[in-house]
């Protein structure tokens, strides 16, 4: 970011740590005194004086164990791009490992178990049979984290699930995560939010991997570049699909149909050969969000977008971020307006990626005309 702006609306204000920490920013050595009314801050050389305050509480959406549109989850990043190193795991696992976490979210880092009906988990089966070979597949499968290295984070390889047991006489099943990753399942840096809903959907594993992946990336790109092994990788795919034509016959192309039919995102798929052996050597997505949608196939009805969109973005972000970031801003089709250039400067680098999920948009925010010009004359803090 190039600049940011601190309002000080009466009088002569003080920049104590109090304020800053509204802002989201932690505050620098000391404190400033801004002239009356509005002023604007460039920091023209020390940017690491303005540091994000605090992590920002991630929540689960709706009720996970009977979700319904709205339902989702955010999914760390290093959980998306995950490669099975021992075991495998088919659509119900991956499904059923969501849930759980979905469940587990708010007590993530008290507890460390987690309790949960299993007539809750088996949907339309009579036994509890699949749901416990389920349990044991998510057990056994021993992944590969973080499998692009994202910004040199460590790799690491574990478990998706910890230890576990079921009280027959109940039916209550007692479930936990490996500890060494339950910080990174409850803060990600960078996640993607997963609709309950969509997945239930998803007729494949592959489609769901693919759905999670291009949920990731969604919000600021447009296009994801992959080698055909990296995405075998991630797609967990057996050794009949090591093939690439196979692959993308059995595995690739039904999965991109699937999200373009069931899911709120434009997907399609091309690829790039090697001109010496005119092997694939590159698959490149190119992806765009659809308008947000009330259910499967459904657009949301006009008159209640307004109601419905401020609606979400408080539930979701809670009422004390919403009213001091969104409360004054309008949406006009994917564009949120904002009351100043320091309101969209904050928004766009710290809640984008949060608000365009909750929303289902590909927003883009902007600030009302001329709030740069009657901000006032500039002040300039060298580093």
């Amino acid at each position: 970011m190039a600049g940011a702006a601190l309002s000080a609306t009466n009088g002569n204000a003080p920049l104590t740590p109090e304020v800053f920490h509204r802002y989201g920013y932690q505050h620098p050595v000391g404190s400033l005194i801004l002239p009356a009314t509005f002023c604007w801050i460039t920091m023209s050389t020390n940017l690491s004086l303005f540091e994000p305050a605090a992590t920002p509480v991630y929540r689960v959406v709706g009720n996970p164990l009977a979700p319904d549109i709205d339902a989702s989850l955010p999914k760390a990043a290093e959980t998306v791009e995950i490669a099975v190193q021992k075991g495998g795991l088919n659509l119900a696992d991956r499904r059923l490992y969501n849930v759980l976490l979905a469940h587990a979210y708010p007590s993530l880092l008290e507890r460390e178990s987690h309790e949960v009906c299993l007539r809750d988990l088996r949907g339309t089966d009579t036994s509890n049979h699949r749901v416990k070979q389920a349990i044991k597949r998510l057990q056994a499968a021993v992944v590969a984290y973080n499998y692009f290295g994202r910004r040199g984070k460590e790799w690491r390889s574990a478990q998706l699930l910890g230890e576990c047991s079921i009280v027959e006489a109940t039916g209550v099943l007692t479930y936990s995560f490996p500890k060494s990753v339950r910080e990174l399942l409850y803060s990600p840096e960078i996640y993607a939010r997963i609709n309950l809903k969509v997945q239930s959907e998803l007729n494949s594993k592959y489609a769901l991997i693919l759905y999670e992946l291009i949920q990731l990336r969604v919000h600021n790109q447009r296009h994801w570049k992959v080698t055909p092994t990296a995405l075998m990788d991630l797609f967990d795919a057996e050794n009949s699909l090591r093939r690439f034509s196979n692959f993308k016959q059995r595995a690739l192309d039904p999965a991109v149909a699937d999200i373009n039919e069931l899911t709120d995102i434009n997907l399609s798929a091309a690829f790039e050969k090697d001109p010496s052996t005119r092997c694939v050597e590159t698959i490149i997505f190119t992806f765009s969000k659809r308008k947000a949608r009330t259910a499967i196939g459904g657009e949301r009805p006009a008159k209640d977008a307004a109601v419905d969109w401020r609606a979400a973005l408080k539930r979701e972000l809670g009422a004390e971020a919403y009213n001091s970031w969104f409360a004054r801003c309008s949406l006009e089709g994917n564009i949120l307006q904002a009351p100043s250039s320091f309101c969209a400067d904050y928004i766009r680098n710290n809640l984008l990626q949060r608000a365009a999920a909750i929303l289902r948009l590909d927003l883009v925010v902007i600030a009302a005309p001329g709030t740069i010009d009657e901000a006032g004359q500039a002040i300039e803090i060298a580093g």
